[in-house]
């Protein structure tokens, strides 16, 4: 199979614009951060306005420099690229990386937006929008990052902020009790993700999704790869999606997570951290998808949590609890649907489900007051 071509050996005036929109894709959010940091230093008292509007300003770059990079593959047919456009972070770029990545931009930049009222002389307003940017910047890495070790240090930063939010409200002793559950849960399936790297860099000598993607067959049939290798590093993969996924025996921790501001729940829980282990399972297929026995495994494992927890979210009494475990059962029938091949189907159900999810998250607060008015 012939090596995808990398952004220098592409000379042309886009590639210098694609190059630039993934830059600003990775580091606004931590431009934003490092503003908010240095202006925390600075004076302990917050000016709203500016904490606000910077964070809405990095918040549309990203966005607009995600609809660069989709336009970008676009006009190069959608061919997958592995780039290099920052120094020691590998980069690939495919058609699913493209959209989302435009979706974490869009639900970015309307959280934001959103938040800028919401959080309104919240103690601890400046500290939010950090956590938010720290997640925004830990996403860019889960989603355009061209190896499995590049995708982990995104997946452990967007857990850290995920534990950062939950306990937001610092005075709530039940807050922190969730956030810890919550990194608790994280850590564990973590463990799986973090081993089934190590061993897919001894099985192909690598952990580029290029070389994975380009090696799974010939090593299933001449490198000595057997059956049982690929399935216990299956198992792993999906146990880290699992737990991302909030899937069963995983599924406690999301409807506690709720917790924190609203905004937050909107932005990880029902829009983009709990597809981040779908986005995992699109992005390993090249390693699961050669077993069938993968692919019954995963199969089971999504249609059993979605069914539990379609059963659980029918006798929630709170709105945010049944999202939170509606929510669960949608990705379980992602990763069903992951397991029968399609792909297609699956980007577009995680696409229409986090926007969904997202709406109803932000209409929650208005929803209940309108109830009990």
């Amino acid at each position: 199979m012939n090596a995808m071509p990398m952004l220098s050996d592409v000379h042309t005036s886009g590639s210098v614009f694609l190059a630039a929109a993934l830059i600003l894709c990775m580091a606004s959010p931590l431009f934003c951060f490092a503003i908010l940091a240095v202006d925390g230093l600075i004076r302990k008292r917050v000016k709203e306005t500016f904490v606000s509007r910077i964070s809405r300003i990095v918040a549309g770059t990203q966005l607009t420099a995600s609809i660069v990079v989709s336009a970008a593959l676009a006009d190069r047919g959608f061919r997958p690229f592995q780039l290099l456009a920052i120094p020691g972070i590998p980069i690939f770029l495919d058609w699913t990386a493209a959209v989302y990545m435009t979706l974490v931009g869009f639900i970015g930049w309307i959280v934001v937006s959103y938040s800028e009222r919401y959080m309104h002389r919240e103690p601890g307003y400046r500290r939010f929008f950090i956590c938010l940017m720290i997640f925004l910047f830990g996403m860019s890495l889960i989603v355009l990052g061209g190896a499995l070790d590049t995708l982990f240090i995104g997946w452990e930063i967007v857990g850290l902020a995920s534990f950062l939010l939950v306990g937001f409200y610092v005075g709530r002793p039940k807050a922190a009790r969730h956030a810890l559950r919550t990194f608790m849960t994280y850590r564990l399936c973590d463990v799986g993700l973090l081993i089934g790297a190590i061993l897919t860099h001894a099985l192909y000598h690598s952990g580029m999704f290029e070389v994975i993607d380009g090696r799974h067959i010939g090593s299933v049939a001449t490198d000595g790869v057997t059956p049982p290798m690929l399935i216990g590093l299956s198992a792993l993969i999906f146990l880290a999606a699992a737990g991302k996924g909030a899937q069963f025996p995983f599924s406690g921790w999301l409807p506690r997570a709720m917790e924190g501001p609203t905004p937050s729940s909107a932005v990880f829980y029902g829009s983009l951290s709990i597809h981040c282990g779908v986005y995992l399972l699109l992005r390993t297929e090249a390693i699961w998808g050669v077993s069938i026995t993968s692919r019954y495994l995963l199969f089971g494992w999504g249609a059993l949590s979605a069914l539990l927890a379609q059963i659980t979210a029918s006798v929630q009494p709170t709105v945010k609890g049944h999202i939170a475990w509606s929510s669960t059962a949608q990705v379980g029938l992602m990763f069903c649907e992951l397991a029968l091949g399609w792909h297609v189907i699956a980007v577009i159900h995680m696409v229409l489900h986090s926007l969904l999810r997202c709406y109803h998250l932000l209409t929650s607060p208005s929803s209940v007051a309108s109830t009990f008015s």
